[in-house]
């Protein structure tokens, strides 16, 4: 999704950190991934900025081939395996963009067994909007992200935020011909045991009951800030500027 009214506040965010990584859950058409990536090269290209490699990592079950190329083509810019001393990559080594096209608990979980724990500044959830999966993210998540990082989660806010919405259900927004193993095996409404437990609203509330030490920030749009109690969110302004507390 764009995250609009939230881009400035992940990039400013990420100043906070050297070597910032981003977990993004549900690429699409890359309205987020990119201007993210765009300002974190010019960050990291900075003198001031200590020599140390952005990292962006985005899962979608199914990734457009213009994301992919468009993705390939930023890191023939910005990183290389080559030799460093070659003046034609003078620039390179400042970032690198990963996608990886799976389901988003299955590429968490991978993450995990990479040795990842504890390593994303900024998750971003907006996959398949259902209390079951984005529960099973949320904990994935929580494993996953820095001490001082944060999640934000769409569609926490509205009515979609209290019903359930399975992707496997949609017509039209994956074309039949693009139709792969990733999108057959999206959880189904058929195969979830209790439907009392409805919508990605239940699921946050749940995950911070269960979370000593997290809290939610609520913001003007229907996505939902979640973070440990060591970040504060400024709303004097029309953006928000969180910042890490000494």
């Amino acid at each position: 999704m764009s995250y609009s009214g939230y881009i400035d506040t992940i990039c400013s965010f990420l100043e906070n950190f050297h070597g910032p990584a981003v977990l993004e859950i549900g690429v699409d058409k890359g309205s987020s991934l990119f201007p993210i990536v765009n300002y974190l090269t010019m960050v990291t290209s900075s003198p001031d900025y200590l020599p140390q490699k952005f990292y962006f990592v985005g899962i979608d079950v199914l990734l457009r081939e213009s994301v992919k190329i468009t993705a390939s083509l930023i890191n023939k810019s910005i990183f290389t395996a080559e030799d460093p001393t070659d003046n034609r990559v003078k620039n390179k080594n400042i970032g690198f963009v990963e996608l990886r096209e799976n389901l988003s608990t299955k590429a968490m979980s991978d993450f995990l067994q990479e040795g990842w724990a504890n390593r994303f500044h900024v998750i971003m959830i907006d996959g398949d909007h259902n209390y079951q999966t984005v529960s099973q993210e949320l904990e994935l998540a929580k494993k996953l992200i820095h001490p001082s990082g944060f999640i934000i989660c769409d569609d926490y806010g509205g009515k979609g935020g209290e019903q359930d919405e399975f992707f496997s259900e949609t017509t039209g927004f994956y074309g039949q011909e693009e139709i792969n193993e990733n999108i057959k095996n999206l959880l189904k409404r058929e195969d979830v045991l209790d439907h009392t437990k409805k919508g990605v609203k239940l699921a946050v509330d749940e995950f911070l009951e269960q979370s000593e030490g997290w809290k939610k920030t609520i913001t003007p749009y229907e996505p939902v800030i979640l973070s440990r109690d060591n970040i504060r969110f400024d709303f004097s302004y029309k953006d928000m500027y969180p910042s890490v507390k000494k």
